[in-house]
């Protein structure tokens, strides 16, 4: 029979009765103790605490996603917002005067409707998203390649942290490129028949300036209808088409008219040759002085506006006044 011999307090007990063969002496080890740590239950608790936290905050974000793709086809994602404050979806519609925020927390939507420009011919007609602002991009013309120095744009930026509006810059065309995320804008130079310079400038969908180049303008044959410019463009092809032109016309009126006028400032001249190789002060052809155009009417008593039907004495009265029915303070203009 075998047996282990024990010992206890280190003096080893006799063997067993009926056990005449003994085993090595097993020490039995006794067992460590644990000690309450508070410092280690503090650090378990935050653990956990952030463990429960970030199972929280992804959970945002699924919701996030889960709203986008539920988005309908007429609506546009601009751009997500998920920090430890707020959980936001910014998104348009079809139209661009406003946009909109879904809270995810909440569950709440609030329409942000984009601020009205100076200019009320400038319309929102496309927005762009960056990392803290959202663009929103306003033009006077449909389509860019018929931007010149007589249109006009604006771009307004929407700040995501202040919740705030602000102008951000204004040129003469401009255009939201959302496959690079960058905004073009074109600044023009130039004088009335678009001869001058541009100026290109590239930003990002947070405003900040990317690049910046002046190109040169070729002369523009294409002058927008009813403007200034393109009066004064008309009055001097007249002018060259006139000097041009055989004397036949002016030699048979002047048997009957006794004097000849300035259909832009009303001066009067004994003879048409006179009139049209002298300076016309308000007729400004470029940087230049262009010279008179005549008033083909004919000598009268009463000079009636062709815009408004005012009627003067004289074409040099109505020149010099202004005409309700024309824009930017433009002049009354003689009928024929």
């Amino acid at each position: 029979m075998i047996y282990n011999q024990t010992k206890v307090n280190g003096v080893a007990m006799p063997p067993l009765m009926g056990c005449n063969k003994t085993s090595n002496i097993v020490v039995l080890e006794e067992k460590q103790r644990y000690l309450y740590n508070p410092l280690f239950s503090f650090l378990t608790v935050i653990t956990f605490a952030t463990i429960v936290l970030s199972s929280c905050k992804t959970n945002y974000q699924k919701m996030s996603t889960e709203f986008i793709r539920s988005l309908p086809d007429s609506c546009e994602f601009l751009v997500a917002v998920d920090n430890d404050t707020e959980h936001l979806v910014y998104y348009k519609g079809s139209h661009n005067n406003a946009f909109f925020c879904y809270n995810v927390e909440t569950e709440s939507v609030e329409e942000l409707k984009v601020p009205e420009v100076e200019s009320l011919d400038c319309v929102p007609f496309s927005m762009g998203a960056g990392v803290d602002n959202i663009l929103v991009a306003y033009s006077d013309v449909d389509d860019i390649s018929s931007a010149s120095c007589y249109s006009n744009a604006n771009v307004h930026i929407y700040n995501l942290k202040t919740k705030t509006f602000e102008k951000l810059l204004e040129c003469n065309g401009c255009i939201i490129d959302k496959g690079k995320k960058q905004l073009i804008c074109y600044t023009y130079d130039t004088n009335r028949y678009g001869e001058g310079t541009r100026n290109d400038e590239i930003y990002d969908f947070d405003g900040k300036l990317l690049s910046k180049k002046e190109v040169e303008v070729i002369d523009n044959e294409e002058v927008p209808t009813g403007t200034l410019a393109a009066r004064e463009r008309e009055a001097q092809q007249e002018e060259e088409r006139a000097n041009q032109s055989n004397n036949s016309f002016f030699n048979s009126n002047q048997s009957s008219q006794r004097h000849f006028y300035c259909e832009l400032c009303g001066a009067k001249y004994s003879t048409p040759k006179d009139l049209l190789n002298n300076s016309c002060l308000k007729n400004k052809v470029g940087m230049n002085i262009g010279r008179h155009v005549l008033y083909e009417g004919g000598e009268k008593s009463i000079y009636t506006c062709r815009y408004c039907g005012k009627q003067y004495s004289s074409i040099k009265d109505m020149v010099f006044n202004s005409c309700p029915r024309r824009e930017f303070g433009e002049k009354h203009a003689p009928a024929r």
